[in-house]
């Protein structure tokens, strides 16, 4: 029996759906899956550039993606992240060659596992699932020094699975418990929860992406001011008022009816689902009421899956609580309306259990380029309808190791 793995030291990029900015965590593991102990080391937030993050949203609409301006955003994300990694590392007292590994999500600019968009006539009737993420993972091993996992998703996509979320995995290791089932909520530009049935392991973990997390709202917001990119504290939503007919509208939108396995993003929920919004209602009224109204589309939206899908919840509510991460819970209108809507399952911020609520997925990929190293499958197929367990991620290794045939260190695992 081998000894169990030493202490290393991993870093986890990520940059999600918002596209506000970089979120970075440094973390240092111990031990095998699945009992592997885990301390985060530190974690940080880097906003985008203005006019990065408009290039960001350009790329990720079909009708302004150029070809030429994606590459050299993919190059230019990468010199991102890897400033952005060399920050928080050196922040923390450390150097950059002290790192096993960079887990890198880059920059999601289109999802479509199901092959329903952009199919042109004659293509092929069977649908080919596709999710791409930019942002040069070869230009963040090379300045950084250290081997750089990335691209993530295809190998589950290459499975038939969505290809997301892939962060059960990640929760299962983080936030299991014994005694207390949890519902990790992640309210980001998407939302999505994981189900961790109290003293279960990665064979009970289901999950799934709910719909919309604030991605509407802050697309209203961009689109109807001079300059916000999003509401803060809640001001505009708390001085709204709920349209009725609006958003019984939006909870007939039919990814909200689908049972998972099942994935979103700004195909579905982006500028244009609010452009239309603005175009049929901007005259009849004001922001702040369509602002409130993307709020209580989020708040029911949540509510209904786990309804419909976790038929456990809201029963024995000592043994229940709710763990929620991401931008989303920063905004004090959605959370007093989700907790009422919720009651009496407690909600609790993961601070609670040590892990900043903007840390939660940059400190996911850490542990997902951790798993790759190890060979361990990280995909959970409950979760995204892969056909099986999967290896995920591609190596870009580090200019101080050589390219080796060992496990988990092939060109695409």
């Amino acid at each position: 029996m081998s000894p169990p793995r030493a202490a290393r030291l991993l870093a986890g990029c990520m940059s999600g759906t918002s596209a506000d900015g970089i979120d970075t965590a440094l973390l240092r593991l111990e031990g095998d899956y699945p009992d592997i102990s885990w301390e985060l080391v530190a974690s940080r937030t880097d906003p985008f550039a203005e006019d990065l993050r408009n290039e960001i949203l350009l790329a990720a609409r079909p009708e302004t993606a150029l070809l030429a301006r994606s590459a050299h955003l993919h190059t230019r994300l990468g010199e991102v992240y890897a400033e952005a990694v060399r920050s928080l590392v050196r922040s923390a007292g450390i150097h950059e060659s002290d790192l096993a590994a960079t887990g890198l999500h880059g920059q999601t600019v289109f999802h479509d596992p199901r092959g329903e968009y952009g199919r042109l006539p004659g293509d092929d009737p069977a649908p080919a699932g596709v999710s791409v993420q930019i942002g040069s993972a070869a230009i963040v091993a090379e300045r950084l020094g250290c081997d750089v996992i990335s691209d993530f998703r295809s190998r589950d996509v290459a499975a038939g699975g969505e290809g997301a979320p892939l962060v059960p995995f990640a929760d299962a290791v983080l936030f299991r418990s014994p005694g207390i089932d949890r519902i990790i909520l992640n309210i980001g530009g998407i939302a999505n929860l994981t189900w961790l049935p109290a003293g279960r392991g990665i064979d009970g973990v289901t999950g799934y992406d709910i719909g919309p997390g604030v991605m509407v709202i802050d697309s209203l917001v961009r689109s109807g001011t001079s300059g916000m990119r999003f509401d803060t504290d809640g001001l505009l939503a708390r001085e709204g008022e709920v349209i009725p007919d609006l958003l019984e509208q939006w909870l007939t939108h039919p990814f909200l009816l689908r049972t998972p396995p099942k994935s979103t993003g700004r195909e579905e929920f982006g500028d244009a689902f609010t452009g239309a919004v603005l175009q049929a209602r901007r005259d009849d009224h004001p922001l702040p009421d369509l602002v409130r109204t993307a709020v209580e589309f989020t708040v029911e939206s949540i509510a209904r899956a786990c309804e419909m899908h976790l038929p456990e919840v809201g029963g024995d509510t000592g043994n229940q609580e709710i763990i929620i991460a991401g931008g989303g819970a920063r905004n004090p209108v959605l959370m007093e309306s989700l907790a009422g809507r919720l009651a009496p399952v407690p909600i609790r911020p993961s601070d609670d259990l040590g892990l900043p609520i903007d840390a939660r997925e940059a400190v996911a990929f850490a542990l997902l380029a951790d798993a790759f190293l190890m060979g361990v499958p990280s995909n959970v197929p409950a979760v995204t309808g892969a056909g099986h367990p999967v290896v995920l991620g591609s190596l870009v290794p580090g200019p101080r190791r050589p390219l080796t045939t060992g496990a988990g260190e092939g060109m695409q695992a």
